[in-house]
This record gives C-alpha cells, sequence and structure tokens, in this order.
C-alpha cells in the first residue's frame, strides 16, 4: 500500500502545523482506500494549511495522476520537487517517478525511474504499484504488470490499489472472469 506517513525524526519534520499533518494522515487513508478525489481535496486543505508541505503537496499531485488529470498533477509534484529537504528519500524518488510518467515524453526514463525505485525499495509494495503502472502505461506491457501485481498481492492480498489496478489490467487484457474474481 501507501505506507504510513513517514515518520517524523529529530532531523525531518513534514510540517510544524498540526492541522496540516493531521490533515495529510486523513488523505492518506483515503489514498489508500482509492478515494482519489476525496484524497486530493484533504490534501489541498492541508496544503492551504501549511504552504510548504511538500508531502502533502506529492500526494495531491499523485492522487491527480491516479485520476487521468497528469497536467492538474504536475505543478505539485514540481512544487514538492523543488524542496527536496522537504521530503524523505524514498518519497523524493516516488515523486521523481510519478513525475517522470506524468511527462511520457521520455518513455524510457519514467521506466527507468520505477525500475531504479523498484530496485531500491525491492519489498515496497508501493515502488511495485507504480513500477506496475510505468509497465503498462510506458512500456504497453499490461502481462508485466499483471505479473508485478500479483506479486504485490501475494505479499499483501488486501492492497486495494494492487487490486483495483489488476482487476482493471486483467479486463483490458480480456481475462474478464478472473478480473471479477480478483474483486
Amino acid at each position: 500500500g501507501a505506507g504510513p506517513p513517514p515518520a517524523e525524526t529529530a532531523s525531518f519534520r513534514p510540517t510544524t502545523s498540526e492541522k496540516a499533518f493531521r490533515l495529510y494522515t486523513d488523505g492518506m487513508n483515503l489514498y489508500k482506500d482509492l478515494r482519489y478525489e476525496k484524497a486530493a481535496g484533504v490534501f489541498r486543505e492541508a496544503v492551504k494549511a501549511d504552504p510548504g508541505f511538500a508531502l502533502a503537496e506529492l500526494r495531491l499531485g499523485m492522487s491527480l495522476y491516479l485520476l487521468d488529470k497528469r497536467d492538474e498533477s504536475a505543478p505539485w509534484i514540481d512544487s514538492a520537487l523543488s524542496r527536496p529537504a522537504k521530503l524523505p528519500e524514498r518519497e523524493r524518488r516516488i515523486a521523481e517517478m510519478v513525475r517522470a510518467l506524468s511527462e511520457r515524453r521520455d518513455a524510457e526514463q519514467a521506466a527507468g525511474e520505477a525500475r531504479s525505485f523498484d530496485a531500491a525499495y525491492p519489498d515496497d509494495q508501493e515502488a511495485d504499484f507504480w513500477l506496475a503502472r510505468a509497465k503498462a502505461d510506458v512500456d504497453g506491457d499490461r502481462p508485466g504488470a499483471v505479473r508485478i501485481l500479483h506479486r504485490v498481492l501475494r505479499r499483501e492480498p488486501d492492497n486495494l490499489p494492487a487490486v483495483a489496478a489488476l482487476s482493471g489490467h486483467l479486463a483490458a487484457l480480456g481475462s474478464s472472469a478472473e478480473a471479477v474474481k480478483i474483486l
């Protein structure tokens, strides 16, 4: 899944606003439940509460990307990336990967970012989700995306984003019965 919000440490605090962090946490719960439209609204509120909250900007951009609002997602991801000290390494790499995916002008870069992220975080469900996304969206390799998503679900059977993505890919490949069975 998307994983929990990054833990605050002495060296890294995602925001000093309790309200913004609470909204971010609420948005992450909606995001993990595939409620991207609502999550985007909550992430917008978190950014309003703290305009420098890069993690909220990133997740807002990612939610918009998953709603196929790529033009609207890019400025949020770019804004988050413009403040790398405000993003933990994992989230910075996610931002770079999603930004490369949203560009689509350089398919090799997008797929390379996804593979690099997957190599750096081999057991990370979100890394696998975005790698599958790159396989399907950039490489046009739906069977490859299906293999990756099956791997995710073997490790985490209740991963809703992976279940939904796998079902969609199976249906697009003509395996409607298997897609319905997964749901």
